[in-house]
């Protein structure tokens, strides 16, 4: 799971972050409506570092309290993911209604161009 999270769910953030955010910032008057979000990110990556410190370190996290801990961190990034996914779904129309087709395309182009690099 940690493996996952690493390979496609953080690298996933820092495209959007590096493509979606400031476009979004720019659309509604940098107003901050990324800052919510960005700060999510922070919590997201704290919650996949802590997971992979268990699947690191299986052995000294054997007993109850740390299978608990662990439970926790899970539910958390559960928790988190589904709420922040829900908040991103809710700029989708933003996006569609407020870029022109040359805009859209170089969002689109900015996006496989920062996921490129990335790979």
């Amino acid at each position: 799971m940690h493996d996952g999270l690493t390979r496609m769910l953080i690298p996933h953030m820092e495209t959007v972050e590096a493509a979606v955010y400031p476009t979004l910032e720019r659309l509604v008057a940098d107003r901050g409506t990324t800052v919510p979000m960005a700060h999510e990110h922070v919590e997201i990556r704290r919650l996949v570092g802590a997971i992979g410190e268990f699947a690191d370190h299986p052995q000294s996290h054997a007993d109850r309290g740390a299978v608990l801990a662990l439970r926790r961190v899970l539910l958390r990034l559960h928790a988190l993911l589904k709420a922040h996914l829900a908040e991103e779904e809710l700029y989708i129309p933003i996006l569609e209604n407020r870029l022109t087709p040359v805009e859209e395309a170089a969002l689109a182009r900015a996006l496989d161009h920062v996921a490129a690099e990335r790979l």
